[in-house]
């Protein structure tokens, strides 16, 4: 057992980043603390195709992605699940023909359906759920993302069926049965590190799951009223640094 290391599990969008970017003081706490020995994993909804350059800059320990569907523990994925390709291709169709965005994520490429715009030719367009199986059922598409707010009935139907989340502006979903909480489990495992060495920093409802799970659960001042209470601590924002905060609060200074 790894008794005196904390693993440090950190969503990306309204924790770590700042408009795409990672705020110097974070970065500067989060090399400090590595070379202490603690471990560092982004936790997120994104997939691991998603996930942002600045962000994979920082080199850290992996990765919970899509979701908890991939985990990434120094190089080595030790986890990878997608949404089953006949359920995808469904979907998509509905989605396609009820003139709304569909995007797919996965852990190499990204499928959108026709209603998408592609200006940097990042996106693979997809016409049909037909093509979707003929052309990417090899493909581990991990999540699902969706621009829209769904109606009363489909989030009940998608909820039933899968890890979803409706945000205010925004739906998504992955395969049932895994959550950030699943994905950290796994790193804990992989190291022999106990649940109250392990550090959930979040800002959202989509990171409840960590946060609760977690043995020290880390909210940044940007938070929702929800995720402030359901937590031990509380930062300033995102923006300010509060990841920085977060992990001076729990290792005490780690600054000369």
């Amino acid at each position: 057992m790894m008794k005196d290391i904390y693993a440090f599990f950190l969503d990306i969008d309204g924790t770590l980043c700042s408009g795409g970017k990672v705020p110097a003081v974070n970065t500067e706490a989060i090399e400090k603390a590595r070379k202490l020995g603690h471990k560092f994993f982004i936790d997120t909804a994104r997939s691991l195709g998603h996930i942002p350059p600045a962000v994979t800059a920082l080199g850290l320990d992996g990765y919970v992605a899509g979701i908890g569907c991939t985990v990434v523990v120094e190089g080595k994925k030790i986890l990878s699940e997608n949404i089953p390709i006949g359920v995808i291709a469904e979907l998509f169709d509905y989605f396609t023909d009820s003139g709304r965005k569909f995007m797919l994520e996965g852990e190499e490429i990204t499928v959108v359906n026709k209603h998408f715009e592609n200006p940097d030719g990042k996106y693979i367009f997809v016409e049909s759920g037909k093509e979707l199986i003929e052309n990417f059922g090899s493909q581990v598409l991990a999540k699902a993302y969706i621009p829209h707010i769904l109606s009363a009935e489909e989030q009940k139907n998608l909820d039933e069926r899968f890890m979803f989340f409706q945000h205010p502006d925004y739906a998504e979903f992955s395969k049932k049965g895994f959550s950030k909480a699943t994905g950290m489990q796994k790193v804990l495992d992989y190291y022999g590190i106990d649940r109250s060495h392990c550090v959930a920093m979040g800002d959202s409802a989509n990171d409840l799951d960590m946060l609760r799970y977690a043995g020290i659960s880390v909210a940044m001042g940007n938070s929702s009223k929800e995720v402030k209470d359901s937590c031990d601590i509380v930062t300033c924002d995102n923006d300010k640094g509060g990841v920085s905060e977060g992990i001076i609060r729990i290792l005490g200074n780690i600054f000369p």
